[in-house]
């Protein structure tokens, strides 16, 4: 929204692909530390194959940038609440100067 750091944004989305990426990671760790020593060849591929569908879905559902609302509808926003707690500064008609 308008009026927020630019800084912490900045610094923010960096931090948001950090942890998304550590995540996948970890997830990825998780299913593979499940290989045993004495496994077989297709153990190990099931268990790889695991692996990737397990990081990918967890891509999915991750970290995604959001863009800002545009400044009409944040600007019109504005306007309705303010008219809405009586702060509109509407002006009568004898203060009007475009009338003498």
């Amino acid at each position: 929204m308008y009026g927020e750091s630019p800084h912490a944004s900045r610094k923010n989305i960096r931090r948001g692909k950090q942890n998304q990426h550590q995540e996948e990671r970890r997830t990825s760790n998780q299913v593979l530390s499940m290989i045993a020593t004495q496994s077989s060849a297709d153990e190990m591929i099931s268990v790889e194959v695991a692996s990737d569908i397990r990081a990918k879905a967890n891509r999915l559902g991750g970290f995604k940038k959001v863009a800002d609302r545009s400044l009409g509808d944040f600007i019109e926003r504005q306007k309705l609440r303010r008219e809405r707690a009586g702060m509109t500064n509407e002006s009568s008609p004898e203060d009007d100067p475009s009338d003498s």
